[in-house]
């Protein structure tokens, strides 16, 4: 499955390197004040402002294996996936491991991961951090996101899995930030992702599973 993504990240001409690299790690909560709630990481940096915190875990290429290493030289895209309701973003490690050995910087929103998540919200998430992975490439305060200033490549890919991956839907809707789309096994959340599919027009790469009976 990482290696279909990659081929279509590939194919919608966002990223691609032979070269791997080290994998480092940083968390991050990012405020969108136009709105209220949200999660944090406790151990985060901490982005000034008031309103929503969208608490994100983000892998990127690195110039060493680790917590807050510097970013490897280069620039490099984003990739937004998220799943929320129930499930911790670490379970997608080989993917978010993989794509940022590659060259990609990914985020993954930990917010809406309770039983009872908002669909919308979550989907406004994945749209923010497109836009906000984007904008690291000048951002100078706190400190300890300098490291990002030119690295990063204005292209920003969206997927997720179940509700992130209808999410997703809502999320690449008339998004002009996103380059491109790809989800696992989509579920119709509300708002309806089946309608806001309609609007999508980028490229997109969608996985569905059947149940087998053995």
């Amino acid at each position: 499955m990482k290696h279909l993504i990659t081929i279509f990240l590939i194919l919608v001409s966002i990223q691609f390197t032979a070269q791997v690299y080290s994998v480092g790690h940083l968390s991050i909560n990012f405020i969108d004040n136009s709105r209220s709630g949200g999660t944090s990481i406790s151990n985060g940096v901490n982005i000034a402002g008031t309103g929503r915190v969208i608490g994100t875990e983000v892998y990127y290429p690195a110039i060493a294996t680790g917590y807050n290493t510097l970013v490897a030289d280069g620039k490099f895209p984003i990739v937004v996936i998220g799943h929320g309701f129930l499930m911790d973003y670490s379970a997608y490690n080989t993917i978010y491991y993989y794509l940022a050995s590659k060259g990609y910087i990914v985020m993954l929103p930990i917010t809406e991961g309770g039983a009872s998540p908002n669909h919308g919200y979550f989907g406004r998430d994945l749209n923010f951090l497109a836009t906000m992975g984007i904008n690291l490439n000048t951002w100078s305060t706190p400190s300890s996101l300098i490291k990002f200033n030119g690295k990063v490549l204005a292209k920003a890919a969206i997927g997720g899995h179940s509700m992130g991956g209808g999410a997703s839907f809502f999320a690449a809707a008339n998004n002009s930030t996103v380059s491109c789309l790809f989800n696992f096994a989509a579920a119709e959340i509300n708002p309806s992702s089946i309608t806001y599919a309609k609007s999508v027009t980028t490229p997109a790469l969608l996985f569905r599973a059947n149940k087998i009976a053995l």
